[in-house]
């Protein structure tokens, strides 16, 4: 008893039974059918040899699969053939191709004329050609499409075909297995002439190729070493470190302090016992630029409330800075922490907003070339062990000329919610840095973000009055209404609202120096009068925007 049934995975068997009284689908067992030779084993244009499915080579070339990890999909042309383009058709030959049972109205022609009439014949995919061997009928047979193909092994070749596969030819070099229509095998010894010279062609570039890579190698090494001799020749850097001094004092970069846009932060110790934070700067984008910029920007910059570098490494590839190690982290991790680290007091927060003023007044006026940092927040201004704050991470401060005094960028740099309006048209100077100062002195006063906030003229009255009445300094620190607030912190908090209110207005130019800001909050100079007390988060805040832009969050947690 036979019967052929349609498999679940849409393949025909044939199965037989057997005297126990099993049914088997084994062609060894039953009707001599193997694995390759069932209808489509391998789908269309799949080749079937030795139960192993294949493309027609050569391979990833014209064909490839539909779904590699499930070959028996078949594969499908990778440039589709097209009427109009049939000049530019060749076809693929293959040989050993099992005839099956497709000798049925054979055109008796010879080879190359085969080939020739599917070349002219648009429906034709493909054509066999059967030399007349064993079995079968000598003789030339075109198909539409293709869906069986079985390489016969060896010993069976009496009972084969020649199979030509047609495909839209997409390069100038040609393989030895391609046949062009309309040249006899005779002909093709100049295409194989071609060929050999072309190999020989590409050897030679080749071997230019690698002697012109050993030049660049050798250039760029000795580049290397010359840029890395470059930082030694500056006066007045921080000390040199080689890569291992970095990996032996951090345990092999094990103590991870924080992670940012630039690369993770470690803490480590010197010799001398002294806790130091190393900056290990990631991805190559950042290695040059932001390194450079840090080194001589911070190693030539010195004041109580700028992080100090202490050294630097440039070994190759390695790019990493040192700092001082600050032990009470960073600013956010007071204002924002909802853990059980107990929120800074009225006098530690204006002592911070003063120390953030002081840096910044250094930055701006104090130096020989004025230095906007563009990235003030929280996160980057770090506390010392006596809880004053200190401005870190100089990766996207800029140096300005004093006659030019505006930065022209077609790049977003810095936070969202800490950047100032004027980053829309592109045309960036100090007060920038005033603006988002002002931000992070309303987060420190009101102990949470106000990114995406807005305000009006009486919310910020509703705020100053809170301020002046006491109320809002016991709410913050959930002290008791009934206690009496200490009248100097209440004209310090009071002085420092408006402050803000002035470091927020949307019109740069309206906004006061770092000079005047340190007058104001010591109470020897006034606010103006005509302020504009609306402050909302401009659009460069919002998802949408940050996502059109580049933004370089550069955000480090934990202290370091």
């Amino acid at each position: 008893m036979h019967f052929i049934r349609l498999d679940y995975d849409g393949h025909l068997r044939a199965y037989g039974h057997t005297e126990i009284g099993l049914f088997f689908a084994k062609g060894d067992d039953v009707l001599g059918l193997k694995t390759c030779e069932y209808p489509m084993a391998c789908g269309p244009y799949g080749i079937c040899s030795n139960g192993q499915c294949t493309c027609p080579p050569p391979r990833g070339q014209m064909f490839d699969f539909y779904q590699v990890s499930f070959g028996q999909r078949g594969c499908y042309r990778k440039v589709p053939l097209t009427c109009e383009g049939s000049h530019k058709q060749v076809f693929l030959r293959m040989a050993g191709i099992s005839c099956f049972n497709l000798a049925t109205d054979l055109m008796s022609i010879e080879e190359n004329r085969c080939i020739e009439v599917c070349a002219k014949n648009c429906s034709c995919k493909a054509a066999f050609f059967m030399s007349g061997q064993g079995n079968y009928e000598r003789g030339c047979l075109l198909v539409t499409e293709l869906f069986w193909l079985h390489k016969v092994d060896e010993a069976s070749l009496i009972d084969h075909c020649t199979v030509y596969l047609k495909v839209q030819n997409q390069s100038s070099e040609l393989d030895s297995d391609v046949v062009i229509p309309g040249e006899k095998g005779e002909e093709n010894f100049l295409q194989k002439a071609k060929r050999a010279g072309l190999g020989v062609a590409i050897f030679f570039a080749f071997l230019s190729l690698v002697v012109a890579w050993f030049l660049l190698w050798q250039r760029t090494h000795l580049n290397k070493e010359m840029e890395d001799d470059h930082f030694e020749e500056v006066p007045g850097m921080p000390t040199r470190f080689s890569y291992m001094d970095l990996k032996s004092i951090t345990n092999d970069f094990s103590w991870k302090l924080g992670e940012g846009g630039f690369g993770a932060v470690f803490e480590g110790a010197l010799q001398d016992g002294t806790k130091v934070a190393v900056k290990r700067l990631d991805g190559f984008r950042h290695m040059k630029k932001s390194f450079l910029n840090e080194v001589r920007t911070i190693g030539s910059v010195h004041h109580i409330n700028l992080v100090v570098l202490l050294g630097f490494c440039a070994e190759r590839s390695h790019r990493l800075l040192v700092y001082e190690y600050m032990s009470n982290g960073s600013l956010d991790g007071w204002i924002f922490s909802e853990s059980s680290r107990p929120a800074l007091d009225w006098p530690h927060k204006m002592d911070v907003i003063m120390d953030v003023a002081k840096g910044l007044h250094y930055l701006h006026e104090d130096c020989n070339k004025k230095i906007v940092h563009l990235d003030i927040k929280p996160q980057n201004i770090l506390l010392d062990n006596n809880i004053r704050g200190k401005i870190s991470d100089f990766g996207l401060s800029r140096l300005v000329d004093s006659n030019k005094g505006q930065i022209q960028t077609t790049t977003v740099k810095g936070s969202p919610g800490y950047l100032a309006p004027e980053w829309l048209n592109g045309q960036v100077t100090e007060k920038a840095d005033v603006y988002s100062f002002g931000v992070v002195v309303l987060e420190v006063i009101l102990g949470r973000k106000v990114v995406g906030d807005h305000w009006d003229s009486d919310m910020w009255k509703e705020l100053e009055k809170k301020a002046k009445e006491g109320t809002l300094m016991n709410l913050s620190e959930g002290d008791s209404k009934d206690l009496k607030p200490d009248e100097n912190v209440i004209a310090h908090v009071s002085r420092a609202i408006r402050v803000a209110a002035w470091c927020l207005q949307k019109d740069f130019q309206k906004r006061p120096s770092m000079s005047v800001v340190i007058k104001v909050l010591d109470g020897i100079m006034g606010i103006e009068d005509e302020l504009v007390y609306d402050f909302t988060s401009h659009p460069m805040s919002t998802k949408s925007r940050c996502e059109e832009t580049v933004l370089w969050p550069s955000i480090l947690s934990g202290p370091r």
